[in-house]
């Protein structure tokens, strides 16, 4: 990952994340569960814990590593077995894309050239966006 330098940055990245994760079917409490824990990784660096907020980053690995194999093995029984097991492949790698996605700007951010704050900014921006195309695509499948 490159290190996201301005909001401009930030935000055109957020968006590309956003609206792919929501193309790849993500779901909001999926993402929002995710969310949750780097929510509480900011409010440690916040209170001056920055080891503490890079050691709860870290340990999101096993959640996005568990969600992915979840969406792997979770399978829809129907009449269109052909069609189940396209949908179930799509759902599997896009968790698995948001695994490997927000690892890498964990990665970064943690142990590399990045910026935790920057990457608590990518990852607010990046549910904001998910939430506005996941709404819209909501709407056009009415």
């Amino acid at each position: 990952m490159t290190t996201l330098n301005n909001a401009d940055e930030i935000n055109d990245k957020g968006e590309s994340y956003g609206e792919c994760f929501a193309d790849a079917g993500i779901s909001k409490t999926q993402l929002r569960r995710i969310y949750s824990q780097i929510k509480d990784a900011e409010r440690e660096y916040e209170n001056q814990n920055e080891e503490q907020a890079k050691d709860q980053l870290k340990l999101l690995r096993p959640l996005l590593f568990r969600m992915a194999a979840r969406d792997a093995g979770s399978g829809n029984e129907g009449e269109n077995e052909e069609e189940n097991e396209s949908e179930d492949e799509n759902e599997a790698s896009g968790m698995e894309m948001v695994k490997d996605e927000i690892w890498c700007q964990i990665e970064t951010a943690v142990d590399g050239d990045g910026d935790l704050e920057r990457f608590f900014q990518l990852m607010e921006a990046t549910v904001a966006y998910h939430y506005y195309y996941d709404t819209m695509k909501e709407d056009e499948d009415e």
